[in-house]
């Protein structure tokens, strides 16, 4: 049978459930079988639900691979799939579902509902496919623990992931390309970056290096996904422009995602901004207030607020009439 392949290798916003939407009924109406190849960050609980519910409802095949980061909502896909797999070098990270603004005025009870009725979901779908002992083990915490308090990111990588139940197999990164490939993942800080188990001597290491030209013509797949995920983080920036435009501005040039605690300063920044100041009184109500008629009483009033000592002294007059 056909098979139709889905890339994510972006965050999850409007545009990727879109996308992502219009695969998923390709495939259903042609009979096809769906693999879905997985590099993101996360992204929208809303939006990423989305994609999971789509996901869910197909009743084709559908299978997962994790080429790179599978992190918060992306992190949830292997879950609705027949098989997921993901290379050795592969990262994950699990939290439970947020939204950004959380703990400010911003935040409100349909945003509450809406969440734990995601996280609802969620948690039921781990308790139903994970193994809750190994998870136990792994994170020191239980999965319904996860869900209670405050958020907190849980990173593990691929071999954990299998051990959890998450994925079925790994598949190993061609060692000749590994090492080119760890270098130009480190020189864009991207986090699936293979690691070997065993410390290597420095002195009897292989000096022939590709150039950045010889990595693009011989690994076009790891760059094309460098770049995707690079735009990606500075799309997230981009977010926050008009709410701390300084801090947003320079978070695009280091081309990472911003941080948990980076989105809670700008957030802070920009209530902060927006507290109200003093009002003035009107011209009406402050020349009353200054009228040399107005009593003693008033002045008093005045030297302590403003406005509130012309309120004052406009009904002292009016009595007087």
């Amino acid at each position: 049978m056909a098979k139709k392949i889905v890339p994510i290798y972006t965050e999850i916003n409007d545009s990727t459930a879109e996308r992502f939407a219009a695969s998923v009924n390709d495939a259903s109406r042609f009979g096809d079988d769906l693999e879905v190849r997985l590099s993101s960050n996360g992204g929208s609980p809303e939006q990423g639900w989305s994609v999971l519910s789509l996901m869910q409802d197909f009743t084709g095949v559908k299978t997962l691979g994790v080429d790179g980061r599978a992190y918060s909502m992306a992190s949830f896909l292997p879950l609705y799939v027949d098989e997921a797999t993901a290379l050795d070098v592969s990262q994950f990270m699990f939290h439970r579902a947020g939204l950004w603004y959380e703990g400010t005025d911003m935040f409100n009870e349909v945003d509450q509902q809406r969440l734990d009725m995601i996280n609802g979901h969620l948690k039921s779908q781990m308790k139903s496919k994970l193994d809750e002992d190994e998870f136990e083990k792994a994170f020191g915490i239980t999965i319904d623990a996860m869900f209670e308090g405050e958020r907190k990111d849980y990173f593990f990588d691929a071999k954990t992931a299998k051990k959890i139940g998450l994925i079925s197999s790994i598949k190993k990164l061609d060692s000749v390309a590994k090492s080119d490939i760890n270098a130009l993942c480190r020189t864009m800080e991207i986090a699936a970056i293979y690691e070997d188990e065993t410390p290597v001597n420095k002195d009897n290491l292989n000096t022939n290096k590709m150039t950045i030209q010889e990595v693009k013509a011989n690994h076009p797949d790891v760059v094309k996904s460098i770049q995707e995920e690079t735009i990606a983080n500075v799309k997230a920036w981009q977010g926050f422009i008009d709410i701390d435009n300084v801090t947003a501005t320079a978070g695009m040039l280091t081309g990472n995602a911003p941080t948990s605690a980076e989105i809670a300063t700008m957030q802070a920044n920009y209530i902060k901004a927006q507290k109200p100041e003093t009002p003035e009184a009107p011209a009406e109500i402050a020349a009353v207030g200054a009228d040399a008629g107005a009593t003693e009483e008033a002045t008093d009033v005045e030297e302590k607020n403003p406005y509130m000592a012309g309120i004052e002294a406009m009904h002292s007059k009016e009595s007087k009439k």
